[in-house]
């Protein structure tokens, strides 16, 4: 991000965080006026991005040479890449120590563009609590939910009874290994280092999104596999109102797949208006009442099960936890024979996490029966 990218964003979160506050004083007609004030922000930023990357793109076709340095990191880190593959040496600024088999670390500048990508194909990491381990396994220890009793009245020397005292339970994560190799033909080997670049970039952010939802996924439909019926909206309103604990409502989110979404967005209130809208200090996403923001992935990553379309109310980030010891890493695979034979050259992506369920009741499934 330049400079100038710099400066427009900061002032869009700045002025995000003084939406939040007026809305909660209800100063909502003020509110308003700022959001509208971040959309012409975020307006002015893409066309900020595109008239530099033109700028840019001109400088390349006049072969000049590129004035930001981290374009030239990129480049160089895929010309010391693309050299490493054909002739099998390793330059002084690809050298890295991962762990026993080593290998090549994927640079910041092109790290922050596979994030960039991941957020395009709507990563369910980004909603979760993420922590960071430098060990492959362990445990927490979390306080259990429960109902808060009040102290008992004590009389003028009267005796105090004796109250419950807190309970707690382990978690428990074991760090999994997981990665796969990407077969390149020697043509593409051939083709520029932008292209190589871009095909690297997608590969890996495609795989790491679809890895960490399944596994996100999967933990949330084992632990909350208890489905409330949905057959309205005030099912909807609810679970929102009696079985989710007020305090995680600001964090509360709905998470569904293209089959649910549907559904949501043609569901309208008693007053004839639809419960779907913008939220109310982001305008790029969709929520319930404007407060609730509903996030969708699709039927295929989430699927709809004998008619049911799932639903998952809740507050994740305290639901689930994401024990991540090492992100992505980039390598050269050793060419075997059947690589050879087919004349490509492999390339492996590799990341290492275990993702767990810490609290229970943070999260409540509901199930919409198509055809009901």
């Amino acid at each position: 991000m330049t400079k100038e990218q710099r400066k427009i964003f900061n002032l869009i979160n700045s002025k995000t965080e003084e939406a939040k506050v007026l809305n909660e004083q209800g100063k909502v007609e003020e509110a308003k006026t700022i959001v509208n004030e971040i959309k012409t922000l975020r307006t002015q930023l893409e066309n900020l991005v595109e008239i530099e990357d033109a700028e840019r793109l001109e400088i390349e076709d006049k072969g000049m040479m590129l004035p930001k340095e981290s374009e030239k990191k990129v480049v160089d880190f895929v010309e010391h890449f693309v050299n490493f593959i054909k002739t099998g040496k390793i330059s002084d600024e690809m050298k890295e120590s991962v762990d026993a088999d080593g290998g090549l670390i994927v640079p910041q500048d092109i790290s922050t563009k596979i994030n960039e990508k991941k957020r395009a194909l709507n990563s369910l990491k980004k909603y979760i609590r993420v922590e960071k381990v430098n060990t492959l396994s362990g445990s927490r220890v979390f306080e259990k939910n429960a109902d808060n009793v009040p102290f008992a009245s004590v009389e003028e020397g009267g005796v105090f009874q004796e109250v419950a005292t807190p309970q707690f339970e382990k978690v428990d994560y074991k760090v999994v290994k997981y990665g796969g190799i990407i077969s390149m033909t020697r043509e593409l080997l051939k083709d520029t280092t932008e292209n190589i670049k871009k095909y690297l970039i997608d590969w890996i952010a495609k795989k790491e999104v679809a890895t960490e939802n399944k596994a996100i996924l999967t933990v949330v439909d084992a632990t909350y596999n208890s489905a409330v019926a949905i057959k309205s909206y005030d099912d909807i309103k609810t679970i929102l109102n009696t079985k989710i604990d007020p305090a995680l409502l600001p964090q509360t989110v709905i998470l569904t797949n293209q089959t649910g979404y549907n559904w949501l967005d043609t569901l309208k209130d008693k007053n004839d208006r639809y419960i779907l809208k913008d939220h109310i200090t982001d305008p790029n996403v969709t929520a319930i009442e404007g407060k609730y923001p509903v996030i969708v992935v699709t039927d295929s990553t989430l699927p709809v099960k004998a008619k049911k379309v799932p639903f998952f109310v809740g507050a994740l980030e305290e639901a689930v936890t994401h024990f991540e010891r090492e992100g992505r890493t980039i390598e050269t695979n050793e060419v075997g024979d059947a690589f050879w034979t087919k004349d490509r050259v492999g390339i492996k992506a590799r990341m290492r996490f275990d993702t767990k369920a810490v609290d229970k009741e943070a999260v409540v499934k509901g199930e919409f029966t198509q055809g009901a």
